[in-house]
């Protein structure tokens, strides 16, 4: 289990104390105050561990800077998007709705259906739009993102974070990859919304 806790605390940093004391079960921690770049705990913060749907922050990111108007852009969500999909997987529900001359959704409904159930059905749609039809292209893009952003110890097979030998990453680059969404529009809002 992965812990990444980013803070924004309301005290100074010369008046806080940092101490960490709370018990935390999970074998990765990194938990950052904002502010300040504090580090208030951290526990095997760069070992190379599976993301699991963590991995939908740099799907977020990736998406967010190559579709400008997300409002007002619609994607055809088909079934041939959504064919490779683990029927045991999360969903926004999608194939639900999705008949032969398959179904419009804009952009943002479907980062709302990335973020919120954490859709995978959702990550294949946006991934396939982006990449121009190929989620091999798309995630060559998120890797690429990752190492701009000097995520040296992630790389990414897919875009939704199913299980993968070669799909890794450390939670203090999880902390880096969510700090940078967090200044993309719509992030905030929609991480922060508990139903849509």
């Amino acid at each position: 289990t992965i812990l990444l806790t980013l803070s924004v605390s309301t005290l100074s940093v010369s008046a806080a104390d940092f101490g960490f004391d709370g018990e935390v079960n999970a074998s990765y921690i990194y938990m950052e105050e904002l502010k300040s770049g504090t580090v208030v705990h951290s526990v095997n913060a760069d070992k190379q561990v599976p993301p699991a749907s963590l991995t939908k922050v740099m799907t977020y990111i990736v998406v967010s800077e190559n579709v400008p108007d997300p409002q007002n852009t619609y994607v055809t969500v088909t079934q041939d998007m959504l064919a490779t999909m683990d029927p045991e997987s999360s969903v926004m529900g999608l194939s639900r709705f999705v008949d032969e001359d398959g179904i419009k959704v804009s952009v943002l409904e479907l980062l709302y259906g990335l973020m919120l159930p954490s859709g995978n059905d959702a990550a294949l749609a946006l991934a396939s739009y982006v990449g121009d039809g190929s989620i091999d292209k798309f995630v060559d893009m998120m890797n690429r993102k990752a190492g701009q952003l000097g995520c040296s110890s992630t790389h990414f097979v897919n875009p939704h974070g199913l299980h993968d030998p070669m799909h890794y990453t450390t939670a203090l680059d999880l902390s880096v990859m969510t700090k940078y969404a967090m200044g993309l529009p719509h992030f905030s809002k929609i991480c922060s919304t508990s139903t849509y």
